[in-house]
């Protein structure tokens, strides 16, 4: 499960990446992906600002000194918990919770509207039915897939394959993908990614 703390002092004893300012916690949000974010709520308006970079199943955990119910609800409008220093034993329980759901979730068939998508075959089937897909165009969903809370530069796609014989080829690759039905964003100087 990867974490990123974005806190004042690193005060956690768990496996994670950590900064501390603004500009790393934008640049790792945007170039890494994520399971879980806990950040210390002063830094409330980086993540609302950030928020849509974001993709859905991110859990987001606040800290503060006083959890008090102001916070709180305003914790909740924009994150999944918040929790006040006092109460770290309990952020550390529900990370070893998390850590059994990321897992499970992360499991090795994909489902996308009325597609299922086998990683451990690379088989897609629609409505139960399983279609024919080019080793390569298997490769790429995969990897979509397997990386569907961030953007994928053609580079970091051609990197994580080992079918794709061109860059070029990938956007080809896509584009039969889309006709499909599945939907990829393509953000300029980000790269792409499935939208759920």
């Amino acid at each position: 499960m990867r974490i990123l703390v974005f806190d004042y002092t690193d005060i956690y004893d768990f496996e994670k990446e950590f900064v501390n300012n603004e500009d790393d916690f934008y640049t790792r949000v945007i170039e890494k992906k994520y399971d879980v974010i806990i950040l210390n709520f002063d830094f409330y308006p980086s993540l609302v600002e950030i928020k849509k970079f974001l993709a859905d199943d991110v859990i987001i955990i606040f800290v503060c000194k006083v959890c008090d119910e102001f916070i709180y609800k305003k914790a909740l409008s924009v994150a999944n918990y918040c929790y006040s220093y006092d109460e770290l034993y309990k952020l550390k329980i529900r990370l070893e919770y998390l850590e059994k759901k990321v897992i499970k979730l992360k499991s090795r068939v994909f489902k996308y509207k009325k597609f299922i998508f086998n990683l451990s075959t690379n088989q897609l089937y629609e409505n139960s039915k399983p279609l024919r897909l080019t080793k390569a165009e298997s490769d790429v969903l995969a990897i979509l897939i397997k990386n569907r809370n961030k953007y994928l530069s053609k580079e970091d796609i051609s990197a994580m394959s080992e079918s794709i014989d061109s860059i070029n080829s990938i956007k080809v690759i896509i584009s039969n993908l889309r006709k499909l039905g599945f939907e990829i964003e393509n953000v300029k100087n980000l790269g792409y990614k499935l939208k759920e």
